[in-house]
């Protein structure tokens, strides 16, 4: 009668042995096979030009690919406004000019005509990080007295530019507006 009591025990000792086995190989799998996509799209994001257009390969888990997805709407909708904004300003001929900087990746973007508006015959989309620091500084050295935040760009040529520019821990985004009509309309009235 005890033997069979000590096999039955046995056979359950055996049995929780396996399903703790059984369960400890099916949460490794399956937590694997959840890791796996949102380590891809980790790196998929990582590895995407954030100035483009971002697009994703599905993962098959819903979630994660809603996810995705959502990402890819607010890059679109953020790129659109973007474009929208440069059109508007190009539409009204205003002389203005932006740029952004990453302190973390060291890109520089500029837009479509902030080399000609600086007068300078660079017409780089993205240019080289600190060289664009020095070209900063060069521009900001000569501030104009009396009014604020307007520099003349050189002291032999006649153009002034009022720039702005907001820092954050991350970028620096400046803009820039040709303002010489104005000053040399100042200067005459004074004169």
């Amino acid at each position: 009668l005890l033997g069979y009591v000590n096999r039955i025990i046995n056979v359950l000792w055996i049995s929780l042995g396996m399903a703790i086995i059984l369960g400890a190989i099916g949460g490794i799998l399956s937590s694997r096979g959840l890791t796996k996509p949102i380590v891809r799209l980790v790196s998929q994001v990582r590895k995407s030009d954030l100035r483009g257009e971002l697009k994703f390969t599905a993962s098959g888990l819903t979630e994660l690919d809603e996810l995705s997805s959502a990402i890819e709407i607010t890059n679109k909708l953020m790129l659109e406004s973007a474009t929208r904004l440069s059109k508007i300003i190009e539409m009204f001929g205003l002389p203005i000019v932006a740029y952004e900087m990453n302190h973390k990746t060291l890109h520089v973007s500029v837009t479509k005509n902030f080399w000609k508006t600086l007068g300078q015959f660079e017409d780089v989309e993205n240019p080289e990080y600190y060289h664009f620091i020095n070209l900063i500084s060069k521009i900001t050295s000569n501030p104009e007295e009396n009014e604020p935040d307007v520099f003349k760009m050189n002291l032999d040529d006649e153009k002034w530019i009022r720039y702005k520019v907001i820092k954050s821990e991350d970028t620096t985004i400046g803009v820039i507006m040709d303002v010489t009509a104005e000053i040399l309309d100042k200067m005459q009235i004074k004169s």
